[in-house]
């Protein structure tokens, strides 16, 4: 044990005003002899032999000088022996006394005052000791003053007597927590001044929230006197406070802030093993399309993945020994003096991490391996049994933020593909995923890449077709030049009625301008236009109305029926165009839905993808190959096969528009057409426009051809090759697809799909386009 004056912490000076604290042992005098009173047996007489010590020295009652503290060794002792009955961690406990209220102790064992020097000198970084001495100064006030509330007022408020700090071990050069704990049970309080009358509840309210200034003005600390000594205990809390420090850490996780994470993460688990010798790193095993992926050129966190990296090992050879330990996940413990017989491949790696020892530790979520916990370190005898046995707490912390990762990376990447492309076909959006991955990883270590690299897909067979409705564009004219003739005459009725109640010229004027237009939109040998119409009516025509429509009861009913008439969803103006987009709506649903039938059909075929556009009827393109689905083997038979179910759903889909017909407002017929392209293609996903595109001067042709051979003619003729209730299948002059073709169509008219109307065209040349022919056939 060892007595001396030591001040504990130079700032909690000014929190206690000189001459309001007395040190005094009176109150646990008291004390013994109440306890004396209630006791029997060995504890009687051992209170009998320390009462019997305070009564041969009256001085030991008397108020004590802090200066004069080493005179009192023989209390002191005396003291230790009544409130610690054992002693046999004397000398590693940290145990003092300490004068009420005041920041010094007088009295402690050897381990308490070794600590209170190293504080007392340690090196602190002025952040570090700033953030804690503000709070010092926090919990300071709420100990002294809930200490006052109980004692003075008889409030019912929880002890504030436990203060944790964190220093950084000079030793070791790792954090450490402490928690200070005072017993003031031997102190008392003695109030020197009248207090005015106070509001209780108002001050117990406010020590529980915390608003110390409050207190400061209703309870000044000069209005109050404290006589007795305080019990100082201290407890190591590291590891309690490096668990929580992590929890903290995975609850603020934010998900673009991964790295520093597992870097916070990793430097704890050192203070938690108290040795900083000892390092750290996590493995996560985190799936892209079913197989594991790593940072592997240049992972900060797993010693495994960047020796192997240095050592150029492949990194699938490195993900398949990954995907082997996953299989049989279990903690394994390597050292450099361990021997080399029937070594393992983990073994020959560890051989090149320059490190003494290593310990791999699965981590499990939900009992499913979510990573790797890699313990190791360059000095022989530092990775003991006793350092693993420290991290059981933590594993269940360490699994929930691999878990998190790994949903964050999930999240990353459902969010990136439909945000940067668009939501994708199962079929290919491995690919994307790639993509996104090697974007990530490139842009998580700071590569230069700022993009997401191209998707592209080679070779893959293109298959083209298109349902158009026939004659839209003479079908929306004419819609639209009935429902304009409509208005026209319409509006001259309105302006003929109001004109015959009122002589306004402004009305004659509108009358004349109506008359012209009426005109223009009967007369089928002009252009029609729209918008110098609309112009007309919403500037010139309707303010008018509205104008008379308020001064003028009478035109009520009249100006009414004409604004309704001119009301885009239910007005009559609208009939003729609304009834054609009804039509033609229905058309393109039937097409939609079975055109998605026609897509799942395929993919249980073979992985495709499959692509639509909206036109006035439906477009849509077919990839197939083997750089789509890698690990199904692809053979040309599927192409033969995708594209006999081409023709047949085409046959399909123009039975079901024809059977629409009866049930449309205006009778609509579709044609149908397919393009067979000689060879395989690559394409290459656009960011700018979501969707795939030919890549490379020769495909690009491809795309050339789809746009014009819808509008083609049969050679030497003004008739065009695509027909209502007939499928025009193109391609290049080439007698084996010509065969192929003849034999799908054979099949499907002995089925009694196709009539037995074959003909075999060819199209009239197109602007840079030479030699194409065409099979066309009528379906039943």
């Amino acid at each position: 044990m060892h007595s001396d004056l030591q001040l504990v912490n130079q700032r909690l000076t000014k929190y206690t005003l000189t001459g309001r604290t007395t040190l005094s042992f009176r109150n646990f005098y008291s004390h013994l002899r109440q306890q004396h009173a209630a006791s029997t047996g060995i504890r009687k007489q051992q209170l009998e032999i320390f009462i019997g010590q305070f009564e041969a020295h009256p001085a030991w009652l008397q108020p004590i000088d802090l200066d004069r503290v080493a005179e009192y060794d023989a209390l002191f002792d005396l003291v230790h022996a009544a409130v610690e009955p054992t002693a046999s961690e004397t000398e590693t406990k940290l145990w003092g006394l300490g004068a009420p209220l005041w920041p010094a102790i007088f009295y402690g064992t050897n381990a308490f005052y070794n600590l209170i020097d190293k504080r007392v000198h340690a090196r602190i970084p002025d952040s570090l000791k700033f953030s804690e001495d503000e709070k010092i100064d926090k919990w300071h006030y709420e100990f002294v003053y809930s200490f006052i509330l109980r004692k003075v007022f008889n409030l019912p408020i929880l002890p504030r007597e436990d203060l944790t700090y964190s220093y950084i071990d000079e030793d070791t050069g790792l954090l450490k927590y402490l928690a200070v704990r005072s017993d003031l049970r031997y102190v008392e309080v003695q109030q020197l001044r009248p207090l005015p009358n106070l509001d209780t509840g108002k001050l117990a309210s406010a020590i529980d929230c915390a608003l110390t200034g409050y207190l400061q003005e209703q309870l000044p600390m000069d209005a109050f006197h404290f006589e007795g000594f305080a019990i100082l205990t201290v407890e190591d809390v590291t590891t309690e406070k490096i668990l929580e420090n992590i929890r903290n850490t995975m609850l603020e996780h934010d998900p673009t802030e991964t790295g520093g994470v597992y870097r916070q993460v990793l430097t704890l688990l050192k203070s938690l093993v108290g040795n900083s010798a000892m390092q750290f790193g996590m493995l996560p095993m985190v799936e892209l399309n079913g197989h594991l992926l790593s940072s592997y050129e240049n992972d900060p966190f797993s010693i495994l993945a960047n020796t192997a990296s240095k050592l150029s090992i492949p990194e699938s050879v490195f993900l398949d020994y990954m995907n082997g330990y996953r299989t049989k996940p279990k903690s394994l413990v390597f050292h450099a003096t361990d021997g080399i017989e029937n070594i393992s491949w983990f073994d020959q790696l560890f051989q090149h991490t320059g490190m003494q020892s290593l310990a791999l530790i699965p981590v499990f979520h939900n009992n499913a391996l979510v990573g790797i916990l890699e313990a190791y370190s360059d000095r022989a005898g530092v990775l003991q049994e006793a350092n693993l046995n420290q991290l059981e707490n933590v594993l269940p912390l360490l699994a929930q933020l691999l878990q998190k990762s790994i949903l964050d990376f999930n999240a990353f990447m459902d969010h990136t593909i439909k945000d940067v492309f668009t939501p994708l076909q199962p079929s290919v959006e491995w690919k994307f995923r790639e993509a996104v991955w090697q974007y990530r990883k490139d842009h998580f270590f700071g590569s230069r890449r700022h993009a997401i690299p191209t998707v592209s897909f080679e070779d893959v067979y293109p298959l083209y077709g298109a349902i158009d409705i026939r004659n839209s564009t003479v079908e929306r004219n004419t819609a639209l030049r009935a429902d304009l003739v409509f208005q026209v005459k319409l509006l001259l009725h309105t302006l003929d009625e109001i004109d015959t109640q009122l002589d306004l010229p402004r009305i004659d004027e509108l009358i004349l301008k109506s008359n012209i237009w009426r005109g223009r939109v009967e007369d089928r040998s002009i252009h029609i236009d729209e918008t110098a119409l609309k112009n007309f009516i919403e500037d010139e025509v309707l303010p008018q109305l509205h104008i008379l429509h308020d001064e003028q009861p009478a035109l009520h009913a009249l100006i009414g029926t004409f604004l309704d008439a001119n009301n885009e969803q239910t007005g009559a103006v609208f009939q003729h165009r609304r009834m054609l987009e009804t039509s033609m709506q229905r058309i393109n649903t039937a097409i939609s839905e079975h055109l998605e039938l026609f897509r799942r059909d395929l993919n249980k075929l073979y992985p495709s993808y499959f692509e639509k556009f909206r036109t006035d009827g439906v477009e849509y393109d077919i990839y197939v190959g083997q750089s789509i689905a890698p690990t199904v083997p692809f053979e040309l038979a599927h192409v033969d096969t995708f594209q006999q179910r081409q023709l047949r759903f085409m046959a399909s889909i123009s039975r079901i528009t024809r059977r629409l017909m009866p049930r449309m407002e205006v009778p609509l017929q579709t044609t149908q057409l397919i393009f067979v392209h000689p060879a395989a293609i690559d394409i290459g996903f656009r960011n700018d426009e979501r969707r795939f595109d030919v890549e490379g001067s020769y495909n690009i042709r491809y795309q050339i051809i789809k746009k014009r051979i819808d509008k083609a003619n049969v050679k030497d003729t003004r008739e065009r090759l695509t027909q209502p209730g007939k499928i025009a299948v193109v391609y290049y002059r080439n007698s084996f697809v010509a065969e192929r073709y003849k034999q799908y169509i054979q099949a499907l008219q002995q089925e009694g799909l196709l009539k037995n109307d074959l003909e075999e065209l060819e199209l009239e040349e197109l602007q840079g386009i030479h030699g194409l022919v065409a099979l066309r056939v009528g379906v039943q």
